[in-house]
């Protein structure tokens, strides 16, 4: 069974919400403001659709604080994120997505007009909280580069990815102090 505590989304918990949490060029997020974001996010997608087994395509042309907050918007949706390389194809880009039976699609080139205006609203409310039973359903599927053959794609869990983000967090030392660029 999951937990909300399983979900990769709880790393964000723990954090003071003045902490800053997210840099890009001079705009700063702290992790109140990016918990938000992610709640209001979860009520968008929800009016979408999206919801535990769905699957959401995640182009990362998105600037990265909407990239952020639509990823683990995601995730608590208990949804699975298909990441989507930047500069992939058209051809590469709809290869991935139809081979991931995406429902939803985010990016620049698409309208994030709803979900744009409720994290704008900023309405934090916890009772959206989606459904998180069953098993360890996928956080995100990775695909392969296809370099020697079609790109495949892996599930990962989200016990997987917070095993790993904590392993990391531990061997690297990690505190509360710490910043980091990207750790995956």
């Amino acid at each position: 069974m999951t937990h909300v505590n399983d979900n990769i989304a709880s790393i964000l918990d723990p954090w003071p919400s003045d902490r800053v949490a997210l840099i890009s060029g001079d705009h700063r997020v702290t992790y109140g403001a990016l918990r938000g974001r992610v709640h209001a996010a979860v009520a968008a997608l929800q009016s979408l659709g999206v919801g535990a087994g769905a699957r959401v395509a995640l182009e990362n042309d998105l600037d990265p604080v909407r990239f952020i907050t639509a990823w683990f918007a995601t995730a608590l949706c208990g949804a699975t994120v298909v990441p989507i390389p930047r500069g992939a194809s058209g051809e590469s880009r709809e290869t991935r997505i139809e081979h991931a039976r995406c429902t939803v699609r985010l990016g620049s080139d698409v309208p994030l007009t709803m979900l744009d205006a409720a994290v704008d609203a900023a309405s934090a409310r916890r009772d959206d909280s989606p459904d998180k039973r069953g098993a360890d359903p996928p956080a995100m599927i990775l695909y392969t580069s296809g370099t020697t053959a079609a790109p495949r794609g892996a599930m990962i869990s989200h016990a997987s990815l917070l095993a790993h983000t904590r392993a990391v967090s531990r061997v690297l030392g990690f505190t509360t102090k710490t910043r980091a660029l990207a750790v995956l």
